[in-house]
């Protein structure tokens, strides 16, 4: 409860001509830091920063009644910084010291010989870290001082943390909608299965309202539950909830169109979903009630887009319905024009970084076509030394793992589009490439010795 302004002065001023005048020791500070200021203070218990329309230095007598001792320092503005006596602040609620600061404050700007009177506010570095379980494991989240290869989140999240009016379309496997972390996010929005082929959908049946993944195993290799740690990145998870992993947005609608099942998707599956992800009609399918400002494409195949017109033409109308359309270089080590969607106009074509911000040459794709790089890790590698690889960590089946890939990388270019757009809903896709290509950290050759784009995300 707050108490009085009359009874905090006086609480204050008792005691005051006993309370020594000069500047504090450095254990009365350190009692007073420990004891009595609360971590999310806002500013300095006790003192008061006043600018007088004279240049008057204000005396004890007339300093008394705010409870402020006649000891200050003057700044390079002429402005002095007066206080309440330590030794009263300690004998106090932290509180109690904040109600006598601001009142302090209010009653010196009653004074006619006071410009300007105001608290001596804290500024602190501009991060925000969620409390997610496993968060200090995703380096690719960290800013470049604690990671280099990190995109620098924790500085925006302190004042961006999405928006739920941002659609991020993830063309993919589908998604697990009953994982802990997804459970009651509120970021996972309707989506719809494209997946034309019984066999290849391997849930019984053609296209319908239902995006789960039900597994995605090809022989050799077992069910991925790729779309679902891809969404998991973009940030359809719970994030800052105290348990498992966190996303790129914290608040975000998450749209799952499945397009890849057993052993893959088809063209003419991917394309009808581009289109219906924008927001534009595809027969025989309901039309989207919550159309996509950017759709995330983690797949593609071999190939120029140039032999597959029919990608190109559902790219394009995605771009021109102000849908941004980013995909995966690949993971073949080569020149990403030679894959599709990667070597597509009108898409945002990312390659992968490792924990040191480089280019991943031991699989990512490269070349002209790619505009930005992104941290796609290495399950190979463990450059921070901390125990684990470094790999992309989010979700999947039964729990999370660490993947690495362009795959992996894709998502964290299409959050930080959707954190852009949570604050400027205007940008159209030509205008957030600007933003990438202009904001991204620029790479030496070294850090980039084959072609990857403007340079490494950087939110």
């Amino acid at each position: 409860m707050r108490i009085p302004l009359l009874a905090v002065l006086a609480l204050v001023a008792i005691g005051l001509q006993s309370a020594r005048a000069q500047e504090p020791t450095p254990q009365e500070v350190q009692s007073l830091l420990e004891f009595n200021l609360p971590a999310e203070a806002d500013f300095v218990p006790g003192e008061v920063i006043c600018k007088m329309l004279d240049n008057a230095v204000l005396t004890a007598t007339q300093l008394q009644p705010y409870g402020l001792e006649s000891t200050r320092r003057q700044l390079a503005g002429g402005e002095y910084v007066y206080r309440i006596p330590v030794g009263n602040m300690q004998g106090m609620a932290a509180e109690q010291v904040e109600d006598a600061t601001l009142a302090a404050v209010e009653a010196m700007r009653g004074r006619p010989d006071v410009e300007w009177a105001q608290p001596n506010y804290i500024l602190r570095i501009v991060d925000r870290v969620p409390n997610d379980a496993r968060f200090d494991e995703q380096w690719h989240y960290f800013n470049a001082d604690q990671a280099p290869g990190g995109i620098g989140l924790p500085t925006v999240w302190e004042t961006n943390r999405g928006s739920r009016d941002v659609v991020v379309s993830v063309l993919d496997t589908g998604i697990l909608p009953n994982h802990s972390d997804i459970q009651g996010s509120g970021n996972l929005v309707d989506g719809y299965d494209f997946i034309s082929s019984p066999s290849t959908g391997n849930d019984g049946d053609g296209r319908d309202p239902d995006p789960t993944d039900p597994g995605d195993a090809c022989p050799p290799q077992g069910d991925s539950w790729h779309g679902t740690h891809v969404a998991g990145t973009v940030g359809v998870g719970n994030t800052d909830n105290g348990a498992g992993v966190a996303g790129v947005n914290w608040e975000v609608s998450v749209q799952a169109a499945r397009v890849l099942g057993r052993c893959g998707g088809s063209t003419s599956d991917i394309a009808d979903a581009i289109r219906w992800a924008a927001g534009l009609s595809v027969s025989g399918v309901p039309d989207n009630p919550t159309p996509a400002r950017v759709i995330n494409m983690s797949l593609g195949g071999s190939g120029s887009c140039a032999l597959s017109p029919s990608m190109q033409s559902a790219i394009n109308a995605a771009h021109a319905a102000g849908t941004a359309v980013v995909v995966a270089a690949g993971n073949s080590a080569s020149d990403a024009a030679g894959f599709t969607p990667a070597s597509c106009d009108n898409v945002i074509t990312v390659a992968a970084s490792d924990y040191r911000g480089r280019l991943v040459n031991r699989y990512s794709n490269f070349g002209n076509t790619v505009e930005i790089m992104a941290p796609g890790g290495d399950v190979q590698q463990d450059f921070d030394g901390n125990g684990q690889v470094d790999g992309v960590l989010s979700m999947v089946n039964g729990g999370y793992a660490y993947y690495n890939g362009t795959s992996m990388a894709t998502p964290h270019v299409a959050g930080v589009l959707a954190l852009w757009l949570a604050e400027e809903p205007a940008l159209t896709p030509d205008q957030l490439l600007v933003e990438l290509e202009t904001n991204a950290t620029p790479r030496n050759t070294t850090e980039c010795p084959r072609p990857c784009g403007a340079g490494l995300l950087n939110a």
